[in-house]
């Protein structure tokens, strides 16, 4: 620290603190007022000695202050001023300072002393410059904190060290300029060329350059702060990183660097940063759930399920709705960075709601009053410095269409009165107010801006290609579950091929971490008038609540479904039916998939043309032997449809034509040739006689030996 800094003998904090201890610990006979009286008393007998004792004055004056007493302060520090010492001059001026800033619409008077305090004697600009800052920042609004900002600044090139004040330049205030943020670095520049190993002022290095957009810049002073100690504040350093991975385009960079500063965080304790870039696009239900966390592990849980279930295609490494994020979040900063974050609409409650509810117009109009609640913004803006519009952006993106006007018909205005933010067909009104955009109510097709602000909105930039799919469980080994899953493009025979399509299923557990993953090659198959790409995976699972999501590989298009599932475990001692495949027969040449010896071609999209054979496979397990040791069971087979395409078979009568059916029933007596273990149970729907619509299968199996009864039911779509 400078001398200049140091020059103080006695502060008053200094005393203060003296007077405290007194309090708190006095001779046994004297109160707190006691040793205060005595004190005084012996200062009123130094400076009957000697009246023109600056140093007694000077010391009389802190301790009144301290006392309460300030009009008897301002007066000792007022006859300290007549000396010819310089310092003695400047420390009068600090304590007078001092007194008015404790009076009542006396600040300004107060920054007034302090300044000619550092005109008196130049070693005192750095006491003076914080002083004048923390009176600015009293002062409150935004002049206040304009004042305060320029002293800060300047107090920051002087001597960064001074009263942790870098900490607060950097987090009180918003509003510094380009220029501003550019004189700092310089002199930072000079205090590392100067050999200065403060690891503080290379990540706020970082920091300053990061928000001027140079990249370049930040990584020289990352790459210093990690020689200099690769343990100072990993995870805001790598995540500074990452942004400059993003700017400079290197996508798989950023992700890498970004993972990292999660991990790093977890280690740390330290998710400062991490929660202030992700909390704008926070739904009500995450932040209650982050508010509830209380360790690091589960913080870094929170943030990996988070984005995960925001990723467009889990299954693979690369996560584009982060990146997408990280993008407005730049683009936002750079738009609708608040110029007036300190205003009164910002800081004041009372205003902010007064002014967030007033009408458009000044005349009472029902189609423009503001219909939300607006502590949808409160407290939310200023984290970042942005705008309503800004935080707006973060969740949805660029509008589909800008409008901009006057008030109330002059499009020349500039800036405009009203931004009207068109997505689709909802429209959303900003209102200019004071200098600053805030929400309003619009007209008929406003958007509801209480669901706006608590969703979000992902343009994925490829192409959707709807994959049909599902899944069936069956009885696997050691108690655990095997999961099929069946997925299949369909492809018209007229359109072009796309190849045969590789096909992948990933499972992962309740906080989206992968537990296993299966791919294949997907198979063409011809299925009468249409064809389709199918393929089947089988995993092995433990019962219990997990996630999964399908993906077929079909370059330039996104193919991905995601679902939650908890499978119930079998329990291997009663009659237990699996789930069920429906399908059709495979053509001859064809194997697309083969279970226990029955050949069957999955239909993952459950629809089948009217006159379709529908194969059905399950498996039966928990079959009682009888006194022969044989296997035997009876099923009854119910087919019937959902409702409301019941009519129709009406209609198809009156017109002839074969008669129409809705439902139907199949018996089967089955006898197991195996004498042990499970059963495979097959057997085909014949859709000649049926109407097309949505149907319920019901499978129930009754043991002959034992008596136990068992059911599945499933459901398909014939179509004509």
């Amino acid at each position: 620290m400078p001398l200049s800094c140091k020059s103080a003998v006695f502060t008053f904090s200094s005393l203060l603190f003296f007077l405290l201890f007194l309090c708190i610990s006095p001779p046994p006979l004297l109160s707190c007022q006691d040793s205060l009286d005595l004190h005084l008393a012996h200062l009123d007998s130094t400076l009957k000695a000697n009246p023109k004792d600056s140093e007694a004055l000077l010391e009389r004056g802190r301790v009144l202050l301290a006392a309460g007493r300030p009009d008897e302060a301002r007066v000792q520090f007022n006859l300290a001023r007549n000396t010819e010492s310089k310092e003695i001059i400047a420390r009068a001026r600090i304590g007078l300072g001092d007194v008015y800033r404790v009076k009542p619409n006396r600040k300004w008077w107060a920054i007034r002393e302090y300044r000619m305090a550092m005109k008196a004697d130049s070693a005192f600009r750095c006491e003076g410059l914080y002083k004048i800052s923390q009176t600015a920042f009293e002062l409150g609004w935004t002049h206040g904190y304009n004042v305060a900002c320029d002293a800060l600044t300047e107090l920051v090139c002087l001597d960064p060290k001074y009263k942790n004040v870098l900490k607060i330049w950097w987090e009180k205030i918003f509003t510094q300029s380009d220029d501003e943020l550019r004189d700092v670095c310089r002199r930072f520049d000079e205090l590392v060329d100067q050999g200065s190993e403060n690891r503080d002022l290379l990540i706020y290095m970082a920091r300053i350059r990061s928000r001027l957009g140079q990249p370049d810049s930040v990584m020289v002073a990352l790459g210093k702060l990690e020689t200099l100690s690769s343990e100072h504040r990993r995870s805001e350093r790598l995540l500074l990183e990452a942004q400059c991975q993003l700017v400079r385009g290197d996508t798989l960079g950023f992700e890498e660097c970004y993972n990292e500063s999660l991990r790093y965080a977890e280690q740390d304790d330290d998710f400062t940063h991490l929660i202030r870039d992700s909390e704008p696009i926070f739904n009500p239900t995450e932040t209650a759930k982050w508010d509830s966390l209380e360790t690091p592990a589960g913080k870094s849980a929170f943030f990996h399920t988070f984005w995960k279930r925001r990723d467009p295609d889990p299954t693979t490494p690369h996560n584009e709705r982060l990146l997408t994020h990280y993008r407005r979040l730049n683009e936002a900063k750079k738009k609708y960075w608040d110029y007036t974050p300190h205003s009164l609409f910002m800081t004041s409650y009372t205003y902010y709601r007064l002014m967030a509810s007033r009408p458009v117009y000044s005349y009472d109009n029902p189609y423009f009053d503001s219909e939300y609640d607006p502590d949808l913004w409160w407290d939310n803006c200023r984290p970042l410095a942005l705008q309503q519009r800004g935080l707006f952006y973060i969740r949805h993106g660029e509008p589909d269409v800008l409008y901009s006007f006057g008030f109330p018909w002059d499009a020349s205005l500039t800036p405009p009165s009203y931004e009207a933010w068109q997505y689709g067909t909802a429209f959303f009104l900003f209102n200019r107010k004071k200098g600053f955009y805030a929400a309003s109510k619009s007209y008929a097709e406003q958007g509801n801006i209480t669901v706006a602000m608590n969703s979000e909105t992902y343009k994925d930039p490829l192409p959707r290609i709807n994959q049909a799919f599902y899944g069936v469980d069956f009885r696997g080994e050691d108690g655990r579950l095997e999961v099929e899953f069946y997925q299949s493009i369909p492809v018209s025979v007229d359109s072009v091929s796309v190849g045969t399509p590789g096909a992948t299923v990933v499972v992962y557990d309740s906080l989206w971490r992968e537990l296993v993953r299966r791919e294949r090659k997907s198979q063409w198959v011809f299925t009468g008038r249409d064809s389709m790409c199918i393929a089947v995976n089988s995993v092995q699972l433990e019962p219990g609540p997990m996630f999964y999501a399908l993906r077929m590989d079909v370059p330039g298009y996104r193919s991905v479904v995601r679902r939650n599932i908890d499978p119930t475990p079998y329990s291997g001692k009663e009659l237990e039916l699996s789930g069920v495949i429906l399908g059709s027969p495979p053509p001859v040449g064809v194997r697309v998939h083969r279970r226990m010896g029955v050949n069957i071609l999955p239909r993952p999209s459950l629809t089948f043309r009217q006159g379709e054979l529908i194969s059905v496979y399950l498996e039966v397990y928990g079959l009682a032997s009888d006194r022969n040791g044989g296997r035997s069971f009876r099923e009854n087979v119910t087919v019937g449809l959902e409702g409301e395409m019941a009519e129709k078979s009406l209609i198809q009568r009156i017109f002839g034509g074969r008669t129409p059916r809705t439902s139907l029933t199949l018996s089967f007596d089955r006898v197991s040739r195996t004498a042990a273990g499970p059963l495979a149970e097959t057997f085909n729907i014949d859709t000649s006689d049926l109407v097309p619509g949505r149907y319920s299968l019901k499978i129930a199996i009754s043991d002959n030996a034992s008596g136990q009864e068992n059911a599945i039911a499933c459901g398909f779509m014939l179509v004509e």
